[in-house]
């Protein structure tokens, strides 16, 4: 803990605005410290320690839509498919080229193709659901530990339409997939969340239709 002592009034002021924001940040699940600025008399003193905690805890994506959560969705898009890209599921350009991109059939969008891979035939078309690990689901609130679980097997049920789709319309406006086999439906976050019913079924090996990026890693290295 640094302290200083002599403390111009401009900075005390400052220092004072702080700490009414950070005064009442306190948990005993997840483990949060609570006020980082401290007076004593003519002294000023800052818990480091506490600051720091403070500071990476708000480095956090937030759980909302917009520029941030859209930056936050691609950049696991092109997580997931650089991890596919150093495996034998390594899509050709040809196909790797419907990455990123909304196909279309009759005029009509289907899906945007968040990440793809291929072997032998098998086409893989996975879904990315760049969802964040927050201290409110940690700490297993009802509401949002239920929303994420909803989320999660609608995104399943949907995929599976969509690979459907395909497997029954293989070239479309901007797409062919004539020579492929389709599926099955992937849908990928960056870490486990409690899932249910369709979700946890079983998509290919020991693959579940909902899984985490590392699970589908280990899955595509083998």
């Amino acid at each position: 803990m640094g302290h200083g002592n002599g403390t111009s009034g401009e900075l005390k002021d400052s220092l004072y605005f702080w700490y009414k924001q950070w005064g009442q940040v306190s948990s005993t699940w997840p483990l949060i410290k609570g006020s980082i600025v401290f007076f004593e008399k003519d002294r000023i003193y800052v818990d480091l320690h506490a600051a720091t905690l403070y500071f990476l805890a708000n480095l956090r994506f937030p759980d909302f839509t917009g520029d941030i959560a859209n930056a936050r969705a691609l950049h696991f898009e092109k997580i997931t498919q650089r991890i596919i890209n150093k495996t034998k599921w390594m899509p050709s350009p040809d196909l790797l080229q419907y990455r990123g991109r909304t196909l279309k059939y009759n005029g009509k969008n289907i899906t945007d193709i968040d990440a793809i891979g291929e072997l032998k035939g098998q086409l893989l078309l996975v879904s990315c659901k760049s969802i964040p690990y927050t201290n409110d689901y940690n700490m297993g609130d009802h509401k949002i530990t239920r929303n994420i679980s909803c989320r999660i097997e609608e995104a399943v049920v949907k995929w599976q339409e969509v690979i459907d789709f395909f497997n029954n319309n293989k070239k479309g406006d901007n797409y062919d997939f004539s020579n492929y086999l389709i599926g099955p439906p992937l849908v990928c976050t960056p870490v486990p969340f409690f899932s249910k019913g369709v979700a946890t079924e079983i998509a290919i090996g020991s693959l579940r239709k909902a899984c985490t990026l590392e699970e589908l890693e280990e899955y595509l290295f083998k």
